[in-house]
């Protein structure tokens, strides 16, 4: 979780600082951070989760392990990035561009924010599926 979350500290400045070139509206850089945040952290995720599988469990780890793991993890970890995380990052990043804070620093701070909320449900969601299911991701 901590690789993707910092694929997702690289890639949410960086969008939005690119939307910040086309545009000075704060919502569409605050969609930038998000956006970024979102890619950033899906391919950090996926490739930690691939490379700690081979290293650690399994040499042999094959792509229809990896969607059986993803299919435990993904669903909450969507919802809670959708009606938690993301408006976060939006709301808070929009905030702090409307005080002339600058681009990359409002997103981080947003971004920041979010991952504490986000990391502590997550937290919560893992001790309840390992009690309930038996599953550990």
């Amino acid at each position: 979780m901590i690789l993707a979350e910092s694929g997702s500290f690289v890639g949410t400045p960086l969008v939005a600082h690119i939307f910040a070139r086309f545009t000075a509206i704060p919502n569409y850089i605050s969609f930038g951070a998000i956006l970024g945040g979102f890619l950033g952290s899906s391919i950090m995720f996926i490739a930690a989760r691939i490379r700690d599988k081979r290293k650690f469990v399994n040499k042999n780890y094959a792509s229809r392990e990896l969607i059986g793991d993803l299919a435990y993890f993904t669903p909450m970890a969507f919802i809670l990035a959708v009606i938690l995380y993301y408006p976060v990052v939006f709301f808070s990043s929009r905030y702090l561009l409307l005080r002339d804070v600058e681009v990359g620093v409002s997103a981080m701070i947003g971004q920041l924010g979010a991952f504490i909320l986000l990391a502590i449900c997550l937290n919560i969601y893992r001790v309840i599926l390992k009690n309930k299911c038996g599953k550990e991701l």
